[in-house]
């Protein structure tokens, strides 16, 4: 049953829990979760969000929905997010011993935000026994739906959600419960491998295992290799490049192309590189060119720089080529602790103004992110820290001197033309966060091939993408923006 929304602040009880709404009307209704007293409809985005948060291990307690939210003229609104963004709060029982919280806020126009650290109310209410958590929750946009164009995961057809969500931790005895729910869960669910990656095969999440038949092919003459980004694999990551593309890159490399899936959350690009070099076969020399979306760069860059730092023993590798996609090469600040929220805050609002191609298995792994950030073990995502800029990480990469690989750069200048999206991203990104330097929503561009302490650059070979080109973060290799460079750059 619909309760309405009180503007003045006074509580609103939803079963178990509590809404204050100061300066919002509207009305809220449980709509998930065990006192439900009404299922929904299905919305949009919830066979893609469901599965993702399954894969995630991760249960919805509560799911609420907002209608006809709008702000109450003359009524201050006088609670702020960590952010500074209008909230409303929740107060919710407090998770079991053994298990961890978090929020996950939806509105109608696909702006996605996570919640964490909730502060705790200074009465103790007996719900179920347990103590009461206060979260301050970004109030949902009164603009206009996104439209119907949108296809992510998250918008609702009009509707306003705010989930309450739960997990169980890995070890409830241990004062270090959480410390590694990322490489607990990458060594599970994202394990390394390296995988043929044909014009048959790219789109394949689960490619016949990489054996020896498959290293002896690699190493017969010059191979490419591709090295996927942050919260993705390669098949997710590289999913709209063209099968056309792809047919000629195979074609000019021999069907010498393959993949190498690798950790992004729990172990840093050194290790990834040290992974790879121990795969490989000691009497098979490769001879790589690479293409490398985002933090894939970083790895790319470790393996081309400093092999004497990576113990190749009696290993052959040669790297001539590399082509960076969105790489983060000084840095981007949402790596840095600090922002780990508008990290995932970002990649969350993307995928709901995207296309869908491999949005669960993305959204995984941001929701594993999240539930590291929501029991205080970000220190752990040393995959992430690497791309802080002025790190320990970047600053010991961007100290090499030398590569013969030949460098080139695809960074993108984005600005958003869906009214919601463009007004978040101006609040929140662009004017604190990247000082309204030019970024595809995640990387500054001229971080990509710019200055960036390293004798290596500049790099001349670049493609800005502007405004019009309408090229986010995860949107380098469709037909029309990167992939006609890879056939530039690439003669195999």
């Amino acid at each position: 049953m619909a309760e309405a929304l009180d503007p003045s602040g006074s509580e609103v009880r939803l079963g178990e829990l509590v809404l204050r709404t100061r300066g919002f009307a509207g009305t809220a209704e449980l709509t998930g979760g065990p006192q439900a007293t009404g299922a929904r409809a299905a919305t949009p985005g919830d066979g893609l969000l469901a599965p993702a948060l399954e894969g995630a291990e991760v249960t919805v307690q509560h799911e609420i929905e907002l209608t006809e939210f709008t702000r109450e003229p003359g009524v201050p609104v006088d609670v702020r997010t960590d952010a500074g963004e209008p909230a409303i709060e929740l107060l919710v029982p407090d998770v079991a011993e053994g298990w961890g919280q978090m929020i996950l806020a939806t509105d109608e126009a696909g702006i996605g935000t996570w919640h964490f650290e909730p502060k705790r109310e200074a009465e103790t209410r007996a719900l179920r026994g347990l103590g009461t958590r206060l979260y301050r929750v970004r109030a949902p946009s009164p603009s206009a739906p996104a439209g119907p164009a949108t296809r992510g995961v998250l918008v609702a057809a009009g509707r306003a959600l705010v989930r309450v969500l739960a997990f169980r931790l890995l070890d409830a005895a241990s004062a270090r419960a959480g410390e590694h729910l990322a490489s607990s869960w990458e060594k599970r669910r994202r394990p390394y491998r390296l995988r043929a990656f044909g014009p048959e095969d790219y789109l394949d999440a689960d490619p016949p295992a990489f054996d020896v038949s498959g290293w002896q092919r690699v190493g017969d003459g010059r191979a490419l290799m591709f090295l996927h980004g942050t919260f993705s694999r390669a098949h997710t990551g590289f999913c709209r490049l063209p099968h056309d593309t792809l047919e000629q890159l195979h074609s000019r490399y021999g069907q010498r192309v393959f993949a190498f899936d690798h950790f992004t959350l729990s172990e840093d690009p050194w290790e990834n590189a040290e992974w790879l070099i121990a795969a490989m076969p000691e009497d098979i020399p490769l001879d790589l060119d690479i293409v490398c979306h985002s933090r894939g760069g970083l790895v790319a860059r470790a393996l081309a720089e400093r092999q004497s730092e990576i113990s190749l023993g009696s290993r052959q590798l040669k790297i001539k080529r590399i082509v960076f996609a969105g790489t983060p090469n000084a840095g981007t600040v949402l790596a840095d602790f600090e922002h780990f929220g508008d990290l995932i805050d970002s990649y969350t609002t993307l995928l709901s103004f995207v296309p869908d191609n491999g949005v669960t298995d993305i959204l995984e792994t941001v929701i594993t992110v999240a539930k590291t950030i929501a029991v205080g073990a970000t220190r752990r995502l040393v995959g992430l820290t690497a791309m802080t800029p002025g790190g320990e990480f970047l600053k010991a990469l961007n100290a090499a001197t030398g590569s013969v690989a030949q460098y080139f750069g695809l960074a993108s200048d984005y600005e958003p033309t869906v009214p919601a999206l463009k007004d978040w991203v101006r609040h929140r990104l662009a004017s604190s966060l990247f000082a309204s330097e030019a970024n595809d929503l995640v990387v500054p561009a001229m971080g990509v091939f710019a200055e960036s302490g390293s004798a290596l650059f500049p790099i001349a070979g670049d493609r800005l993408f502007k405004p019009p080109d309408g090229v986010t973060h995860g949107d380098y290799f469709n037909a029309t923006t990167g992939s006609p460079k890879l056939l530039d750059w690439l003669p195999g």
